[in-house]
């Protein structure tokens, strides 16, 4: 079975945080952080997608 666009994205961020997760395990913070800032860009361009969805023209409709 294909994963869905939004199955690759949490695949794609769980992946980030396992990552992220092993760099600070291994003291490397910056680069944990550096990680740790795309998935959080990931997830603000999922909430913006979800709001302008959410929020355009009702009258267009």
């Amino acid at each position: 079975m294909e994963a869905a666009k939004g199955d690759h994205c949490v695949t794609a961020e769980t992946a980030l945080a396992v990552e992220v997760k092993r760099l600070l395990a291994g003291g490397q913070r910056e680069e944990a952080a550096e990680r740790f800032g795309a998935i959080v860009e990931q997830q603000h361009r999922r909430a913006a997608r979800i709001a302008y969805f959410h929020l355009r023209d009702p009258a267009g409709e």
